[in-house]
């Protein structure tokens, strides 16, 4: 008997080479994206606007028809 579940694969984690921790990281690094992708276009189609940092680190707010904002914080605590 497996303590994997029916369905499930189990993927060793520890790579024995450095070809192979690069070829890891770079499908965990697009499988990554793509969730990503995926939530926000959920998202978007329930009406549901999206935040997320742009390349230069400012913080945006994406609305369901692609308006965009840049968040200013104007607390007075930062």
């Amino acid at each position: 008997n497996s303590i994997v579940p029916k369905g499930r694969t189990v993927v060793n984690l520890e790579p024995q080479t450095s070809l192979e921790a690069e070829r890891l990281g770079f499908e965990l690094e697009q499988t990554g994206q793509e969730a990503v992708a995926e939530a926000i276009a959920k998202a978007k189609a329930s009406g549901v606007g999206v935040y997320y940092l742009d390349a230069d680190g400012v913080l945006i707010m994406e609305l369901p028809d692609g308006r965009r904002f840049k968040v200013e914080n104007d607390s007075p605590n930062g």
